[in-house]
């Protein structure tokens, strides 16, 4: 017979098996349960976000307000991080009580416009940045406009925007610009196919609204003009005023149109090409004496109508190495009138004729009246070609203007020939203009 003993003792054996077989398990399982990888609570959030304005200026501080809910019964801690195009600009851990929102606002510079994604736990949102750049006009104004201006009416010195490389923004232009031979000597440009409402003294506002611009570059020295820029504006239209005095508003205006169309470095390469040429007229005229210095006369839209001492054409008298008579007597005036009893009076050296003038160089050589003038008694009678003095040929002009003025000093250079050059680089053509001899 078993005894009781025996039984007794594989009892126990039995049972510490078992209790070993179960330790075993259980010191498994928590091994496996360490070694496979545990899918992270999941906690569920309500995420809203705004700016404080519906746009911002580059260089304006941003303000993003930014609000989370938690929708969980416990507190929660996570990661709020905001991003500007993907990069991170703001991350930090926040604790949300439960069934609370929390308030979160977040500042940073503006540049350009973005995309901005805020997120915390599964919750993502985007917004986007609405930004304006913020141009100076010759009026003093801030004008906002467009980070990216794409569809421009250009009333004013079109011929800029297209040696700027940012003719694919324009969408309209003045009338004037259908008779403009540097634009219609463009071989990339068909000007009269560019829609026209008008002019700066003549504006068809319906037609201006349908060409949809974001920006109007206009001229604004008149009753007129400005009137044109009230209509523009009373329209919701951002207007950039120009109002051109002297040599130096031409370069603010080559900066300002660089500017408006992202064009910053381009406008610096057409000043510089300017000056290269203006610098070469200053050294060969930079040691004349006043005696050695012609006096000359710049006529306007009729003879008796004469260059003061505002505007560029003085410069460029000065420049060449002349004395603009008219300078002294109106240091105030573009374009004053006189007598011809003044004309005779001053004994002008040189007479140079505004190329746009209706009336040539013979018409005054063959006047009676002006026989005693020692630029008629010498055939020093000059016209040159219809062209600005509000854009960058406006460095040419002064080349003519000394060569007739100094012809001693510039017998080496064929304007002719350096104008093609010079119009190759700034419109990629030849010089449209006859300048020799």
């Amino acid at each position: 017979m078993v005894s009781v003993m025996s039984i007794r003792r594989g009892e126990s054996r039995t049972t510490a098996t078992i209790i070993t077989l179960i330790i075993a398990v259980v010191v498994i399982a928590a091994a496996l349960y360490l070694l496979i990888p545990q899918k992270p609570a999941t906690y569920k959030f309500a995420l809203s976000a705004l700016f404080s304005k519906p746009y911002y200026r580059v260089g304006e501080e941003a303000v993003l307000n930014i609000e989370v809910t938690n929708l969980n019964n416990t507190d929660v801690t996570k990661p709020l991080v905001v991003q500007l195009d993907g990069s991170v600009i703001f991350s930090k851990e926040i604790t949300i009580p439960a069934n609370s929102t929390r308030m979160v606002t977040v500042k940073f510079n503006v540049s350009k416009p973005a995309n901005v994604t805020i997120k915390i736990g599964e919750e993502t949102k985007t917004l986007e940045l609405s930004v304006v750049r913020c141009v100076i006009d010759f009026r003093g104004k801030e004008v906002e406009i467009p980070y990216r201006v794409e569809r421009a009416v250009v009333l004013a010195e079109y011929q800029i925007v297209y040696a700027l490389g940012a003719w694919n923004c324009v969408v309209g232009v003045s009338h004037y610009a259908y008779s403009n031979p540097i634009m219609l000597a463009l071989r990339d440009v068909n000007i009269t196919e560019v829609p026209s409402p008008g002019t700066s003294w003549s504006l068809n506002l319906e037609e201006l609204m349908a060409l949809n611009p974001q920006v109007v570059l206009t001229y604004g020295f008149s009753p007129r003009t400005n009137r044109t820029v009230e209509q523009i504006e009373n329209l919701g239209i951002p207007c950039i005023v120009i109002s051109l005095s002297d040599l130096d508003d031409l370069y603010r205006l080559i900066r300002l149109y660089g500017e408006v169309f992202g064009k910053e470095d381009r406008a610096e390469e057409l000043i510089s090409m300017i000056n290269q040429t203006l610098n070469l007229i200053r050294e060969r005229t930079a040691n004349l004496s006043i005696e050695d210095k012609p006096k000359v006369i710049h006529t306007w839209s009729s003879p008796l109508k004469v260059t003061g001492g505002l505007g560029v054409t003085n410069t460029l008298i000065e420049i060449a190495g002349g004395i603009n008579l008219a300078a002294s007597e109106f240091p105030n005036e573009k374009y004053p009138t006189v007598s011809i009893e003044k004309i005779l009076e001053w004994k002008p050296d040189i007479i140079i004729i505004w190329g746009a003038a209706r009336y040539s160089a013979e018409d005054i050589l063959n006047d009676p009246q002006w026989q005693s003038v020692p630029a008629v008694q010498n055939g020093k009678v000059y016209k040159y070609p219809r062209t600005s003095t509000w854009a960058p040929e406006v460095a040419i002009l002064a080349l003519r203007f000394a060569k007739w003025i100094h012809p001693e000093l510039f017998s080496d250079i064929n304007i002719q020939e350096y104008a093609d050059q010079y119009f190759m680089q700034v419109y990629g053509i030849p010089g449209p203009f006859e300048w020799e001899p």
